[in-house]
C-alpha cells in the first residue's frame, strides 16, 4: 500500500506541476436548489488552470435562486493561501482560500483530489479528512489491495475500505477510475466513474479525465434511502499544456466595483483616486457600536438623576 500511495501522489503532483500549466474548460450539468447560491439552472461553463502553485477558476451560468446570470473568476495561490477574484459587482483579496475558488473547483473534487476542497493546506489534509479524498484516505491504515481487475475495458487496482471501493486505472497514471462509496447500512452514497480520458499532451504521458460522472443518494437515515439526489455529469470542451498565459492568473478588477483588500486592510472602489479609500465597514460598526453604548450610558445617567431630582424630600 505505500507503493501505491507514493505513485499516486507522485502521479497527482506530475499532472498539478506540469511544466506551463493545464488549461481545461468543462462543462457541469444541471444542480437546482433555489437555497444555494451556488446552484444553477443550466449547465455551468468552467474554465480551470493551474501553473503551480497557482489555480484559475471562472464559472459561467444562471443562479437558480435568482433567475440572474453570474460569472465568477478567482485565482488562489497553494503556497502563499491568498486569493484574488471578483463576480463584476464585489472584488476580494484575502488571506485565505475564498468560497469561490473552492465551491467551483467541482472538477479536483470530482477527481477526489483534497486540492480542490476549501479547508485543504499545503502538506496538511487534516482539516479535510471527512472528505476522504485520496490517496490521502489510505494514510488511515484501513485501506486494502483487493487486485488487479479490468473495469469498463480499463485495467485497474481494486482498493477496498470501510464503506468504500476504488478502482485506481493503472494505464491513466493512478487516477479514480471508478469510486463507490456507502453509507454505514450499506446503501449508497456516492458513485463516480471516468467515462473516457484524453492525453495531455503529445509529448506526455499523463492522461486526464475527457468525461465524468457523479451521483449522490439520499442519506440512510432518510425516508428515501438510496434514492439518487442528482446526478452531475462534467464534460471537457477544451484543453491545454504547456503554454497557459500567465496573465490569466493576474485578476484585474472592472471599473466601478467595490474591492476588499482585507490582506491590506483596505476598501475602495475600482477607479478611483487612490486616497479615496472606503473607510474598513466592520471598523466603521464597532465604533458606531461604541457610540451607541456611551450614549446609552450617559442617558441612563441623566434619567436616572432627573428620578432624584423630581423625588419629594422626606
Amino acid at each position: 500500500m505505500v507503493e501505491v500511495i507514493a505513485n499516486v501522489k507522485a502521479a497527482k503532483m506530475e499532472v498539478l506541476k506540469y511544466s506551463g500549466g493545464i488549461f481545461i474548460s468543462y462543462t457541469y450539468a444541471p444542480l437546482v436548489d433555489k437555497d444555494n447560491d451556488f446552484a444553477f439552472t443550466a449547465p455551468l461553463q468552467i474554465d480551470t488552470a493551474w501553473r503551480w502553485p497557482k489555480l484559475y477558476v471562472q464559472a459561467t451560468g444562471t443562479l437558480s435562486n435568482n433567475g440572474k446570470a453570474m460569472k465568477r473568476i478567482s485565482v488562489y495561490d497553494f503556497k502563499e493561501q491568498t486569493t484574488t477574484g471578483h463576480d463584476f459587482k464585489n472584488g476580494h483579496i484575502v488571506p485565505h482560500r475564498h468560497m469561490f475558488s473552492s465551491g467551483y473547483c467541482l472538477f479536483f473534487k470530482a477527481m477526489n483530489w483534497a486540492e480542490g476542497y476549501q479547508n485543504y493546506r499545503l502538506d496538511d489534509t487534516s482539516a479535510i479528512a471527512d472528505e476522504k479524498t485520496v490517496p490521502e484516505c489510505f494514510d488511515l491504515g484501513d485501506y486494502k489491495i483487493i487486485g488487479e481487475v479490468v473495469v469498463d475495458e480499463e485495467r485497474s487496482l481494486h482498493i477496498s475500505g470501510p464503506d468504500d471501493d476504488i478502482w485506481l486505472a493503472l494505464d491513466k497514471n493512478f487516477l479514480v477510475h471508478r469510486r463507490e462509496q456507502r453509507f454505514p447500512d450499506g446503501t449508497p452514497k456516492r458513485k463516480a466513474s471516468i467515462k473516457s480520458y484524453f492525453q495531455i499532451s503529445e509529448n506526455s504521458p499523463l492522461f486526464f479525465p475527457n468525461e465524468m460522472v457523479v451521483q449522490d443518494f439520499t442519506p440512510s437515515n432518510f425516508d428515501a434511502a438510496g434514492k439518487m439526489l442528482f446526478e452531475a455529469r462534467l464534460q471537457i470542451t477544451r484543453h491545454e499544456a504547456g503554454n497557459v498565459n500567465q496573465e490569466l492568473f493576474k485578476v484585474v478588477f472592472p471599473d466601478g466595483i467595490h474591492v476588499s483588500d482585507l490582506i491590506h486592510d483596505r476598501h475602495y472602489y475600482v477607479g478611483r483616486k487612490l486616497d479615496d479609500v472606503v473607510p474598513n465597514p466592520f471598523g466603521r460598526n464597532r465604533l458606531l457600536i461604541i457610540l451607541n453604548f456611551i450614549a446609552f450610558v450617559i442617558v441612563g445617567i441623566l434619567l436616572a438623576f432627573r428620578r432624584i431630582w423630581r423625588s419629594p424630600s422626606k
